[in-house]
C-alpha cells in the first residue's frame, strides 16, 4: 500500500481541493461566453455602405478596416438558484474589442466578387479578472499513479484571437465563365446556421449537457467550408456545408494509445484508433417563389438537413460513447406590406451509442485512524470497515482486478491474500435501492434513439405612422428526462439543438433564453434511481408564449417583451426537506413569466447607449421543485458535515438549494462602431 509523508498529504489535499473548486458545478462560469451577435461580415458591409474612414480601393482591390468597441456592466440577482437566502448575486464590467478587415477582389474584371477574405480579431476582458475569457489547455495533476483531475493555467494578459478568418472565391472567375448563375467556395472559421439557428446554430461549443457531445466555450466560429450557388436566378440557391468540430487523429499519440482501456474486452487493443473525429455535414435550399412585398407578398422558404457524427465522446468518462445526431427542418418567412409572419420546425434523428465500460477508477481518501492517504478502487466493495468498506490498492487487490474479466455487477472477484492491509472477499459494486444505477461497476452497452422535435411561429405588424411594431410568438420544444439514468435501449424524446443559443426573433427572451443562467432541472420520472437532478438550459422541454412592442421615435428604441414559460414534459414534485423527488406526485408545468425591456439611444453617430433590463417571476413549477438537489450540492458538500451538535435540527437544506424567488438581470452597454 502506498504511503505518503504528512507534507505530501497536505500538498496533495491542497491541489485536490483547488482543482475541485475550479471545476465544480456550483462555481461554474455563469456569464455566457458567446460571440457577439453582430456578425463581422455585417459590420464590414455597414461600414462600406456608410463610407468607413478606413477604406481603400486600388485597381481591382477593395478593402475596409472597421470595428467595434463595447463596454458592458452586467448584473444578476438570484439568477441561478432563484434563492435570496444565499449569495446568488454577481455583477461585472466587461469590454470587447472587435477589429475587422475585409478584402475584395475582381468586381471590375468579373462583375462580381471573385475573391473575398475577412479577418475578425477579438479581445475580451473582464475588469479586475486576469484574462477570464481565454484559458490554456487543462493540465492533468497526478500524485504517483493517482490522477487528481486537471487544472487550467490562465494568462495574465488580455489575449486577442480570431473569431472569424476565412476566404471565399467564385468558380465562375476561376474557369473564366460568364454564366449568370454564380457558384462560390468558402473555407475557414465563419458563422453558419440553418433556419433560425435552433436545430443548428453558429455558437460553436454550445450543446446539450447530458448527451455525449463535444462541448467547451471557444468564443469563435467553427472551422468549416461550404459550396453555395444559384440554380435559378433570384429564386433558388443551394448550400453544401462541412465542419470539423474535433480532430483526434492529428498525431500517432492520438490514435495509438490507451484511451479506451476502460472498454470491456479492449485490453488487447485499448487505443483510440483512426477516424474518431467529430464532423458535420449540412445542406439547405433557399427558395424565393414570390418577391413583391407590396402586392402579393415576399415568401422565403428554407428546407434543410444536417448530420453530425461525434466519436469518442463523454458521458461517464472520456471516450465512452458516440453520438450520431441529425435534424431535418423547414423555415418559412412571409412579408406583405406592414405584416410579417414566420416560423420553423425541425425533427431530430440518429442515436447515441454508449459502449460497455468498466467504471472502476482509482480515487484517494484519508484513513482517519492512521492519518495517511491511500488509493482505492471506487467500484469495488469489501466487508472490511477499516477503510469504509473500500478496497485499497496494493499488490493483492491489483492481482484480483487484473485477473477478473467478467462484467457482472455484484459478483465476487475473489478473496484478498494475507499479508496486506485488508483481508476478505472483494465484490463488484451493484446498484441498490439507496444507490442509483450508475454506481454499478460495469455499464452494459445500450443506445438512445434521438427523436425530439420543435416548432416556432411568430408574427409582427408595423404601424409606420406611429413608429410602432406589435409582435406575438409561440414556440414548442419536446422534452424528456436524463437519458442516462436508465441504462437500456430506449427513445429519447427531448429536442436537441446543436450549437444553438436561440432567444426568439420577433419577440426576444433576454433572460431565460438569452442568458440561460437560471437552473432548468430535467424531468424526473417514477422509479428512476437518482442521487441528484441535472440541469439543461438549452432550447428544449418548453412552451413559450410571448408578446412584444417596439417603439422607435428618432434615435430612441424601446422594446418591452412579455413571455410565459411552461415545461413540455411532466416531472415529479420534490420534497424540500430531503431534496429528493416524491413518487407519483406531479409538479406543475408552469415555469414562470419574464418581463424585459430592450432599449437603445444613439448619443452620437455610431455611438450607442444600450440597456437590457429583465425580471423573471418563477411559476408554480419552481414552487413544487423547491429544494431539489443538484449535482455537487452545496449543502451536502460544505454544510452538512460542519453542523455543530448544538445546532442539530435547526438547518434547513432547502435554504441552500433551488427556490422560487424573483430573479433580475441588467446589462448596460456603450458601443462605438467605426
Amino acid at each position: 500500500m502506498p504511503k505518503f509523508s504528512k507534507s505530501n498529504l497536505l500538498l496533495a489535499s491542497f491541489l485536490f481541493l483547488a482543482n475541485c473548486n475550479a471545476g465544480d458545478e456550483i462555481f461554474i462560469e455563469r456569464v455566457p461566453l458567446r460571440i457577439d451577435e453582430t456578425n463581422a461580415l455585417q459590420l464590414a458591409r455597414e461600414a462600406d455602405e456608410m463610407g468607413a474612414p478606413f477604406k481603400f480601393a486600388r485597381g481591382d482591390f477593395e478593402g475596409v478596416f472597421t470595428g467595434k468597441l463595447k463596454t458592458d456592466y452586467v448584473f444578476y440577482d438570484d439568477a441561478v438558484y432563484l434563492n435570496n437566502k444565499i449569495p446568488d448575486q454577481f455583477g461585472l464590467f466587461k469590454s470587447n474589442i472587435d477589429l475587422v478587415f475585409n478584402l475584395i477582389y475582381g468586381k471590375k474584371k468579373y462583375g462580381h466578387k471573385a475573391f473575398e477574405a475577412l479577418f475578425d480579431l477579438n479581445s475580451k476582458v473582464k475588469w479586475g479578472v486576469l484574462n477570464g475569457y481565454k484559458n490554456s489547455s487543462p493540465a492533468e495533476i497526478k500524485l504517483g499513479s493517482l490522477s487528481l483531475g486537471s487544472h487550467d493555467h490562465r494568462s495574465t494578459r488580455a489575449v486577442p484571437w480570431f473569431s472569424n478568418a476565412w476566404m471565399k472565391f467564385s468558380f465562375n472567375s476561376i474557369f473564366n465563365s460568364d454564366y449568370e448563375n454564380l457558384h462560390f467556395f468558402k473555407i475557414g472559421w465563419f458563422p453558419f446556421k440553418l433556419g433560425r439557428g435552433i436545430a443548428f446554430g453558429p455558437y460553436y461549443g454550445s450543446v446539450y449537457e447530458d448527451l455525449g457531445l463535444f462541448s467547451y466555450s471557444t468564443d469563435s466560429y467553427a472551422p468549416g467550408m461550404y459550396i453555395k450557388g444559384t440554380l435559378i436566378k433570384d429564386i433558388l440557391s443551394y448550400y453544401l456545408y462541412y465542419a470539423k468540430f474535433e480532430d483526434k487523429s492529428t498525431t500517432l499519440s492520438d490514435t495509438y494509445n490507451d484511451a479506451k482501456k476502460n472498454h470491456v474486452g479492449r485490453w488487447k487493443n485499448p487505443w483510440m484508433g483512426v477516424a474518431q473525429d467529430d464532423d458535420l455535414w449540412a445542406a439547405r435550399l433557399k427558395i424565393k417563389p414570390i418577391k413583391n412585398r407590396e402586392t402579393v407578398g415576399d415568401l422565403r422558404i428554407e428546407p434543410y438537413v444536417f448530420y453530425n457524427t461525434a466519436s469518442a465522446q463523454k458521458v461517464w468518462f472520456k471516450n465512452d460513447s458516440k453520438t450520431n445526431l441529425g435534424s431535418y427542418g423547414l423555415a418559412v418567412e412571409y412579408y406583405l406590406g406592414n405584416f410579417e409572419i414566420g416560423g420553423e420546425t425541425a425533427f431530430n434523428f440518429g442515436e447515441e451509442k454508449l459502449y460497455a465500460v468498466d467504471r472502476n477508477q482509482l480515487k484517494s481518501s484519508v484513513n482517519n485512524t492512521t492519518a495517511s492517504l491511500y488509493e482505492y478502487y471506487d467500484k469495488l466493495t469489501i466487508t472490511d470497515p477499516n477503510f469504509s468498506n473500500r478496497v485499497v490498492v496494493w499488490s493483492g487487490s491489483q492481482d484480483l482486478v487484473k485477473n477478473y474479466t467478467e462484467s457482472t455487477n455484484g459478483a465476487s472477484i475473489g478473496t484478498l491474500p494475507a499479508g496486506g492491509p485488508q483481508t476478505g472477499v472483494v465484490y463488484n459494486a451493484q446498484a441498490t435501492a439507496a444507490q442509483p444505477v450508475w454506481n454499478n461497476r460495469f455499464r452494459q452497452a445500450y443506445k438512445n434513439k434521438l427523436r425530439g422535435w420543435m416548432a416556432t411561429i411568430d408574427t409582427l405588424y408595423n404601424l409606420k405612422k406611429w413608429n410602432l411594431k406589435f409582435a406575438a410568438s409561440y414556440a414548442y420544444a419536446s422534452g424528456d428526462g436524463n437519458p442516462h439514468t436508465v441504462e437500456s435501449n430506449k427513445t429519447y424524446h427531448g429536442f436537441i439543438g446543436l450549437h444553438e443559443l436561440y432567444q426568439g426573433k420577433r419577440v426576444e427572451s433576454k433572460f431565460v433564453l438569452g442568458e440561460r443562467t437560471i437552473k432548468q432541472p430535467v424531468s424526473i420520472r417514477n422509479n428512476e434511481a437518482t442521487d441528484d437532478v441535472s440541469s439543461n438550459t438549452m432550447f428544449t422541454d418548453l412552451h413559450v408564449l410571448g408578446f412584444g412592442t417596439t417603439w422607435t421615435p428618432k434615435k430612441l428604441k424601446l422594446n418591452p417583451n412579455l413571455l410565459f414559460y411552461w415545461k413540455a414534459k411532466s416531472s415529479l414534485k420534490y420534497d424540500s426537506s430531503t431534496g429528493n423527488p416524491i413518487s407519483d406526485t406531479k409538479a406543475s408545468k408552469f415555469k414562470g413569466t419574464e418581463l424585459n425591456l430592450i432599449s437603445s439611444y444613439e448619443l452620437l453617430k455610431n455611438l450607442t447607449l444600450e440597456g437590457i433590463f429583465a425580471i423573471f417571476f418563477p411559476g408554480s413549477y419552481y414552487k413544487d421543485i423547491k429544494g431539489a438537489k443538484f449535482a455537487d450540492d452545496y449543502y451536502d458538500k460544505y454544510i452538512s458535515g460542519n453542523i455543530p451538535a448544538s445546532a442539530a435540527g435547526t438547518v434547513n437544506p432547502a435554504d441552500y438549494r433551488i427556490s422560487d424567488h424573483t430573479a433580475g438581470f441588467m446589462d448596460i452597454s456603450l458601443t462605438y462602431k467605426f
